[in-house]
């Protein structure tokens, strides 16, 4: 049998997908190709995805503050920027998915806020809203987030209702909307940055004044755990991670009495089991409680093995959501045998369909998306409609 990354090629008929998988697609507001901002460029973007046989797109509509749909709740300045050319991103995107009978989820990047774009929405919602070390405010020498930016303040209330507002905002103006997907619903990540750092981030990383005073006053521990025991510390851990959990499910109240049936889902780390202690991200919970509806695991790795790991983990994780396995497809080198085959890998590893990421990251590739398709229709995996006919000569 032939081998693609390592995986045996099934002969015809040695395997069927699911009745139903779902394959979805990221498609990037900003990036290298900022597809939102010109119609032509969406236009594009959506005739990929029908292509690829996509069946669940996902369409960043919220980043650094900036939103793609009206709202007072955030700059909207990208929104208006896209009316004033005559046209609405996500009134095309419904409008071109649900002819076809595909889903839309509007993209949040939740938590994440970058200056100056972002300038607006941080200066109304105060400094105490933001985590130390991020966004230069109280930064920990020699320790950074993960992913550079102002990171808000999960246990916040003010975060909370600006948020909410915000998603209220959306689902009234597109109620045909099929879902909302949060990105960066977690706390960061401290990396360390250059020599002379300290062998571990101070107990202050990533948190607040107002989210210690908050943890005094819910727990039994009088001092803030920068001057605490290691049981102190954990109890802090458990507490953050609580919050993050409270605010994820305040959010989903709010997507559901605006517009009852949404699908909440969101895009969350590849080790379920260490979600929760790296960045307080208990998403395992999250879907064992029914907080969310869809699970979008980011399985990024290229290896064989380490793919098939967090694969069956995050599958086995699923508890009352469905999961989408996240591929990287940018790391696959183009090679359209190759993404097929990981999203098959995927579905027979248990999960119920697969997103790949992204859709910047693939554009520059001719014919890559109908390639995969091509090869995912052969598998069974997807159902494109035929082309239309030429229409017959006189």
């Amino acid at each position: 049998m032939a081998l693609v990354l390592g995986w045996p090629v099934a002969p015809a008929g040695a395997w069927s997908a699911p009745a139903t998988p779902r394959i979805g697609l990221w498609i990037e507001a900003e990036g290298k190709l900022r597809t939102l901002d010109a119609r032509e460029r969406l236009a594009a973007a959506l005739d990929h995805a029908e292509a690829l046989g996509a069946t669940d797109l996902f369409v960043q509509v919220y980043r650094d503050g900036r939103a793609w749909f009206p709202t007072e709740a955030a700059d909207d300045g990208p929104w208006q920027r896209a009316r004033q050319q005559g046209f609405d991103p996500l009134e095309m995107a419904l409008a071109r998915a649900h002819a076809r009978g595909a889903r839309v989820h509007a993209w949040v990047n939740l938590l994440r806020v970058v200056r100056p774009a972002g300038g607006r929405l941080l200066d109304t919602l105060g400094k105490d809203t933001i985590l130390r070390g991020t966004g230069g405010v109280d930064p920990e020498a020699g320790w950074a987030p993960d992913t550079p930016g102002a990171w808000l303040d999960p246990a916040s209330p003010e975060v909370g209702a600006r948020l909410g507002a915000m998603l209220s905002d959306l689902l009234g103006a597109y109620p045909a909307l099929d879902g909302v997907h949060f990105d960066y619903v977690r706390y960061p990540i401290p990396l360390r940055e250059g020599r002379g750092a300290r062998a571990e981030p101070s107990a202050a990383f990533g948190t607040t004044a107002a989210s210690l005073a908050r943890f005094r006053r819910d727990s039994e521990h009088g001092d803030p755990p920068a001057n605490s025991a290691p049981d102190h510390r954990a109890a802090f851990e458990s507490w953050r991670r609580d919050r993050l959990t409270d605010l994820l499910r305040g959010l989903g109240r709010v997507l559901e009495s605006t517009r009852p049936g949404v699908l909440l889902s969101a895009a969350v780390m590849p080790e379920p089991d260490a979600a929760a202690g790296r960045a307080g991200q208990d998403w395992p919970r999250w879907t064992r409680e029914g907080i969310l509806d869809l699970a979008v695991p980011m399985t990024y790795a290229t290896e064989v093995v380490a793919f098939e790991q967090t694969a069956r983990a995050c599958v086995a994780s699923r508890g009352k959501a469905r999961v989408l396995l996240g591929i990287g497809a940018w790391r696959l080198g183009g090679d359209a045998g190759a993404i097929a085959a990981r999203v098959r890998r995927a579905i027979h590893l248990g999960a119920d369909g697969a997103v790949l990421f992204s859709h910047d990251n693939l554009a520059a590739r001719r014919d890559l998306f109908r390639r995969i398709g091509d090869l995912l229709e052969a598998e069974g995996i997807v159902r494109r409609p035929a082309p239309p006919r030429a229409p017959a000569m006189p």
